[in-house]
């Protein structure tokens, strides 16, 4: 079990994983999930993610340390390009790279649209396009909110897709994705 998932269930948080076995044991592949949460990183189930995150993050001193430590790549909004390069780079050495393609949290649970950078990723890179859906980390810690203790989030990892499938093939597929999981939520 991944380090992260392991700390989740310490503090309270059960989580659900199905499909994990998508996720190459190794060589590269570009991991996509939607975000709503602050610990949307900490749920997904696979070895040595590095994600991409917004370089303002990078300049908290800790956490600073602390993302460098595991490899995450900064991400200059303004001009992205050179991150771009490196998690391209990464993939093709062999490393599983982090997208959430929204570029940013949504709390209110609904996609927002897809930027194109996992799709263009994959594609150069030359890696699987592996799409994540995880659900119920908004109710953890998200914009807005109140961090909880506890609480589910179940995660689900798609087949790999065909990056031609572009970024609204990828979008519609994890809002597909979502709809299943939170239909179990309700069942």
């Amino acid at each position: 079990m991944h380090p992260w998932l392991i700390l989740a269930r310490l503090r309270g948080i059960r989580v659900t994983v199905t499909g994990a076995e998508h996720i190459p044991t190794y060589g590269g592949a570009v991991l996509a999930a939607n975000h709503s949460g602050y610990l949307d990183f900490a749920f997904v189930p696979a070895r040595g993610v590095r994600f991409l995150a917004k370089e303002e993050l990078f300049r908290i001193p800790v956490l600073a340390q602390v993302l460098r430590w595991l490899h995450y790549i900064p991400v200059d909004r303004s001009a992205g390009h050179p991150a771009y390069l490196r998690a391209v780079s990464e993939a093709q050495a062999g490393h599983l790279i982090g997208v959430f393609p929204e570029g940013t949290i949504s709390s209110d649970c609904q996609l927002l649209n897809f930027k194109s950078g996992a799709v263009r990723i994959a594609a150069e890179a030359g890696v699987p396009l592996i799409p994540v859906a995880i659900w119920g980390s908004h109710r953890i810690w998200t914009k807005g909110s109140r961090r909880q203790r506890c609480g589910v989030v179940r995660i689900h990892v798609g087949e790999p897709l065909d990056p031609e499938c572009g970024t609204e093939g990828l979008r519609s597929t994890i809002a597909a994705m979502l709809a299943e999981l939170s239909s179990k939520e309700n069942a």
